[in-house]
């Protein structure tokens, strides 16, 4: 018994050595599988009632100098296929999404757009076109992927130049509150 002891105390640093703790760190074989990237707006009118609704149409949106419309949950029927981090590519489109906007506004539906490519560089403005004809300028920017044990990248959006979080809040002024229509801003 005490051979079986000593045999088992001697052969331990091997079992114990062969997967270091700087070995780990060293490594340079980590693939790293980024998020694909969805942008969420939360659009409300300045009472902080929500504008998203199943039937909001005449709403689009540019995208890298392609220009698209609005869906419903109904027009993606069939499009999603489960994946592993892989985006898929949805355009706009309305879906059912309870959230406080940054007001403390409940909304039950929002506007998203993606998915974007998570591993992409990208310095991208996205003009959203209401029906109205007022704008919205979204821009997206995402640089210096770095992959390894801890990977991490710069990114941010900016909404009419001012920086803000995903999801967005949009507050669209209407011709109701105040005369004449307004281009969209944040508050």
């Amino acid at each position: 018994m005490k051979r079986l002891l000593g045999i088992l105390l001697l052969a331990l640093p091997l079992f114990a050595g062969s997967c270091s703790a700087e070995m780990i760190m060293d490594s340079k074989d980590y693939v790293t599988d980024w998020a694909p990237v969805t942008l969420c707006m939360l659009v409300c009118d300045e009472d902080g009632n929500g504008l998203v609704t199943p039937e909001l149409e005449g709403v689009s949106i540019s995208f890298n100098g392609k220009i698209y419309n609005v869906r419903t949950k109904a027009d993606l029927e069939g499009e999603r296929v489960p994946m592993f981090m892989a985006p898929q590519f949805y355009g706009l489109y309305i879906a059912e999404y309870q959230a406080l906007d940054r007001f403390g506004n409940l909304h039950r539906h929002a506007l998203m757009f993606g998915e974007i490519d998570g591993a992409a560089d990208m310095d991208e403005d996205l003009v959203l076109t209401w029906s109205d004809g007022s704008t919205n300028t979204i821009h997206y920017h995402c640089s210096e992927h770095t992959g390894g044990l801890y990977p991490n990248c710069t990114r941010y959006w900016l909404l009419n130049g001012v920086k803000v979080d995903n999801p967005i809040t949009i507050v669209k002024h209407t011709a109701s509150q105040g005369g004449e229509r307004q281009e969209s801003e944040t508050l």
